[in-house]
């Protein structure tokens, strides 16, 4: 058993590869990592959810939509299901992580605006 040793010192293993860590300054307003944001998302341009569809291979029967954590699923003709699901980025990758594990075949995914579509302006006729 290997005992944790203290940089230099004359017992310190070998083959432990030897690790520096940076002094911290506290008084001196600490370090970059504690001026470093906790959040990756604040410098992201997108919305962290948002509405998808999803499009898989064949018809699934109903109950599928409790094992993929969805509300419903829809057969359209071409023969492929399509689920929508609003969910965060991380949902997101847990439920294509189902389908590739229930060994389903994916045909697209494509993110989708929740919100209606204005209705366009009536044309101006100029006389």
């Amino acid at each position: 058993m290997h005992r944790v040793t203290k940089l230099g010192e004359a017992r310190s293993p070998s083959l432990l590869p030897q690790v520096h860590l940076p002094a911290t300054n506290h008084a001196a307003g600490g370090t970059k990592r504690d001026k470093m944001s906790n959040s990756p998302s604040e410098h992201l341009d997108r919305p962290e959810s948002g509405s998808y569809e999803i499009r898989l291979r064949g018809h699934l029967d109903p109950r599928w939509a409790v094992r993929l954590a969805v509300p419903s699923l829809t057969h359209d003709g071409d023969g492929t299901t399509m689920l929508r699901a609003t969910v965060d980025q991380a949902a997101l990758h847990g439920l294509l992580h189902r389908v590739r594990d229930l060994g389903l075949t994916l045909v697209s995914v494509n993110r989708v605006d929740d919100a209606p579509n204005p209705t366009p302006a009536p044309e101006r006729n100029p006389k």
